[in-house]
């Protein structure tokens, strides 16, 4: 699994916690929801500020988002 693919996991994993839609995170983020949208999707890469906004928002640290070594391994 890409380090892309493995963040983008985590980031839904972390919208579903906190019962939070792509759409409040994109408001939340400055990002329109479909830059977001296909980030999420791997199309395109995150860009670290955009990461950065993203860890604000969920209220986690950008560490939080990266993947493990095991998810690096899939």
């Amino acid at each position: 699994m890409t380090v892309e693919k493995a963040v983008a996991i985590n980031i839904r994993e972390r919208l579903v916690r906190r019962e939070m839609t792509q759409g409040q995170l994109a408001i939340a983020t400055g990002m329109t929801p479909t830059a977001l949208s296909a980030r999420l999707r791997g199309e395109r890469e995150f860009r670290l500020s955009e990461l950065h906004a993203i860890s604000e928002a969920l209220g986690v640290r950008l560490s939080d988002l990266m993947p493990d070594e095991e998810a690096k391994q899939r």
